[in-house]
């Protein structure tokens, strides 16, 4: 089989951010397409944490896989300072597992948005996924400031031969959407 007519890899992350928009909605994902989880990964940096549900141990970053989809999900929130560690760990992870693309999905303060009616705006870190925002009818983020883990995770895909985009969807600034 050929490279060309293989399916191409694609990583879902999502960590808590503004709304832990990033969180839920990975969340859901993994529930809605019965992802199997495949395992998780050890950060030095973090509080000892684990998670307990239905009876089962879990860690706080969890690896999912169904058919050519990856999930990397964090349930804590990071430093700015691990977050650089946090991204070069997603980084080999998908060179590993020979990822085409990653998906980052975040929240995007909007106290003036329209709660029946979010947006979604786009940002890419490589120019060959612009198109995926143009097929997809997805606005391109032309103007703001970025930080944190955010910031770490884009600035790490960037140095990388990993395409990512980023997806920001409208939140509300205080509160978990």
């Amino acid at each position: 089989m050929s490279q060309s007519d293989k399916t191409e890899n694609i990583l879902l992350v999502g960590f808590p951010s503004n709304g832990l928009i990033g969180t839920f909605s990975i969340s859901y994902l993994v529930y809605h397409l019965k992802m199997k989880q495949i395992g998780e990964m050890e950060h030095p940096g973090l509080l000892p944490t684990l998670f307990i549900e239905n009876g089962e141990i879990f860690g706080p970053i969890r690896i999912y896989k169904k058919d050519n989809l990856y999930v990397i999900m964090s349930d804590l929130p990071f430093d700015p300072e691990m977050a650089f560690d946090f991204a070069e760990s997603i980084i080999e992870f998908a060179k590993s597992n020979d990822i085409g693309k990653a998906i980052i999905v975040s929240g995007l303060e909007s106290p003036n948005r329209d709660p029946k009616n979010p947006k979604a705006f786009g940002l890419v870190t490589h120019q060959k996924l612009e198109k995926l925002l143009y097929d997809n009818e997805i606005p391109k983020f032309l103007s703001g400031t970025i930080f944190g883990t955010d910031a770490a995770v884009i600035s790490a895909f960037r140095g990388s031969k990993i395409p990512a985009l980023v997806l920001y969807c409208e939140c509300h600034p205080f509160f978990p959407d």
